[in-house]
C-alpha cells in the first residue's frame, strides 16, 4: 500500500478547508481509507494509483475553497 499524509496552514483552515474530508475521500475513491484533522490528515491506498490519488485530492481541496490553481 502508498502512505499519504498532508498539512496545512490554520489560515487555509479558517477560510474551510478540511484536509480529512479530502483525504478520505480521494483515498475512497482509489481503493483505500483516509482521514484525521483539518489541518493534518493522512490515507494509504492500493500502490500504482498514486496519480489518480492526487488528481482526486487535488479537485476535491479546490472544491472546498476559494483557492484556484494559477
Amino acid at each position: 500500500n502508498t502512505k499519504a499524509s498532508a498539512r496545512c496552514s490554520k489560515i487555509l483552515v479558517l477560510e474551510g478547508l478540511d484536509l480529512s474530508i479530502s483525504m478520505r475521500h480521494a483515498a475512497v475513491k482509489v481503493g483505500g481509507e483516509g482521514g484525521g484533522h483539518k489541518g493534518a490528515a493522512g490515507a494509504f491506498f492500493i500502490n500504482g494509483r498514486e496519480s489518480e490519488f492526487v488528481r482526486i485530492l487535488e479537485s476535491h481541496l479546490l472544491s472546498q475553497t476559494h483557492l484556484k490553481r494559477s
